[in-house]
């Protein structure tokens, strides 16, 4: 698997736990084609949500979806309404919600008014319940590149699985 891959999957992955522990029922997209990567039931609705990873120095996202097909790789622009919430992790653990779909851009700065909060998600969960929201989701632990552990507490079941 690639690299990048990888860090899509911890950024989705991180993602599913966090809105988990916000309340939010969550479902994924039984095709990889789909514009986003999540749907949430937030009680008022869904919302479809597409996750990105950053570990760029400038905090960068590229919005653009890049697919390797036979003839090289295909580069698909965001449509309009594509999806309904952005969700970005980075490679310091810090998570930032976007309520709308950037259809126009290319790229996205994430800004502390984007940054995770409980207000960001209408208040279904009180963050003191959930701890402080590092502590809650857990900080990657073993250096500072999160597809290394992505939150894992223990090998132990890594080393069952591998017995079998």
């Amino acid at each position: 698997m690639r690299e990048t891959q990888k860090k899509g999957d911890v950024a989705v992955a991180q993602a599913i736990a966090t809105f988990t522990r916000l309340g939010h029922e969550v479902a994924l997209p039984i095709t990889e084609s789909a514009a986003y990567d999540l749907i949430l039931d937030c009680g008022d609705g869904l919302k479809r949500v597409q996750v990105r990873y950053t570990s760029s120095n400038r905090g960068q996202v590229d919005l653009r979806r890049i697919h390797s097909n036979g003839s090289g790789y295909a580069v698909k622009k965001t449509r309009p309404n594509a999806y309904d919430w952005l969700y970005v992790l980075n490679d310091r653990g810090e998570q930032y919600l976007l309520k709308e779909c950037l259809h126009a851009r290319r790229s996205w700065t994430p800004n502390e008014a984007a940054r995770l909060s409980e207000t960001s998600i209408g208040g279904v969960a009180e963050w003191s319940k959930a701890a402080d929201l590092k502590s809650a989701v857990g900080k990657p632990t073993g250096g500072s590149n999160p597809s290394s552990s992505a939150g894992r507490t223990s090998t132990a079941p890594r080393a069952r699985l591998r017995e079998r």
